[in-house]
């Protein structure tokens, strides 16, 4: 309703719900005041009126405000970190596109007990080395590189700022342990180091996080592929155990974070660890280990590691901390450790990691949900 078609009576209604101002006249003689005031000069009225309708509205929003309960502020640290966190405290990056789709990302699977997931590996853009992206599958009796071919086909790899995957054009078997590859007579894997580099990184990345030991290669028929630099290769065994250390490459701000394994491996997991403090300029990949962190002790026995941050070391519940434990996670994995626990530091709990406990290492790396699939 407008303020100049409220009548008497209404407006008596709304004021005595108001705290009392301090003035000794009633509130009829408060109104018969503004009525009078207003008749005095009738050649201004549409004036006085509208003026008098909005002194009275401001009026009212003063009196009321006491009415209100004061708004609860949240923090700003706290604010940010649940705009990065997905339910449950896992980290997730949510990239917009035109037609209004997103992906969500995590930087690791763990838990996967009575879940299905398959990887495929992907190229960066400039074709310098491979990111394994996991998926989420339902389960309805198909094979597992049957599902991965699926998924192959079906992916968007611009919108993760990576190119195109080669899973997507090899014809794919599965024996036991055992995946059989097989391509034409004029593969074009095997022109150039660039080419065959990524072809057989590519088949490792996916299928070493997965239960299979061996790629068997066919050529039109005939056992074997033959590459530019390697010559004949008859099969490629899959070793989950590569001893690489993981950083974070990110295409630019408008695409996700992702855990890329490095080229090289270490000899130690002390010098994986040391290598993940500092940036690849090569291949445009960046430190997933923050120079604020001080490691004061690593223990391990065969199967478990404890990461020991020192006391001043400020871990914050933020994305660059939940990548950071991730990334050391997957590492620990590469060299064959089954759980491993973090201690130290100067807070309980960073993203869905909570310190001082035990976790299995995760099960893969990249956990690639579309929007549309999200429960």
């Amino acid at each position: 309703m407008k303020m100049g078609q409220w009548n008497e009576k209404q407006i008596e209604e709304l004021l005595t719900r108001m705290p009392k101002p301090n003035d000794d006249r009633s509130l009829q003689e408060v109104y018969q005041s503004i009525q009078k005031k207003m008749e005095r000069k009738p050649q201004r009225m549409w004036i006085l009126s509208g003026l008098a309708s909005a002194a009275v509205a401001l009026l009212l929003v003063v009196l009321a405000l006491p009415l209100f309960p004061p708004e609860e502020k949240l923090e700003p640290s706290s604010a940010q970190n649940q705009a990065g966190m997905e339910k449950g405290g896992q980290p997730a990056v949510e990239v917009q596109k035109q037609n209004g789709q997103g992906i969500m990302v995590k930087p690791s699977l763990l838990k996967p007990e009575g879940k299905n997931y398959i990887t495929v590996a992907a190229p960066d853009q400039s074709i310098q080395f491979v990111v394994p992206l996991t998926y989420m599958v339902k389960d309805e009796g198909d094979a597992i590189v049957q599902s991965i071919k699926k998924k192959a086909g079906e992916l968007d790899e611009e919108k993760l700022g990576l190119s195109k995957n080669i899973i997507q054009d090899l014809n794919l078997m599965e024996s036991q342990h055992l995946v059989k590859v097989t391509v034409e007579a004029n593969h074009p894997y095997g022109i150039g180091s660039t080419a065959e580099t990524m072809f057989i990184d590519s088949l490792e990345e996916t299928f070493r996080w997965l239960p299979y030991d061996e790629v068997e290669f066919e050529t039109d028929g005939r056992k074997g592929i033959r590459l530019g630099n390697t010559g004949e290769l008859k099969t490629l065994p899959i070793h989950p155990i590569l001893r690489k250390a993981y950083l974070i490459y990110q295409l630019d701000k408008d695409h996700p974070k992702l855990l890329a394994p490095t080229h090289e491996s270490y000899k130690t997991f002390g010098e994986a660890m040391e290598a993940m403090k500092k940036d690849d300029e090569l291949d445009k990949l960046h430190a997933s280990i923050p120079d604020d962190v001080k490691i004061e002790k690593i223990k391990s026995d065969e199967t478990h590691l404890i990461i020991r941050f020192s006391n001043d070391t400020k871990l914050r519940n933020e994305e660059q901390y939940v990548y950071m434990l991730h990334a050391i996670m997957l590492t620990a994995r590469d060299f064959g450790y089954k759980s491993i626990k973090f201690e130290g530091g100067t807070i309980d709990k960073v993203g869905d990691i909570r310190l001082q406990e035990r976790y299995t290492v995760p099960a893969a790396p990249n956990v690639i949900t579309p929007k549309n699939e999200e429960r």
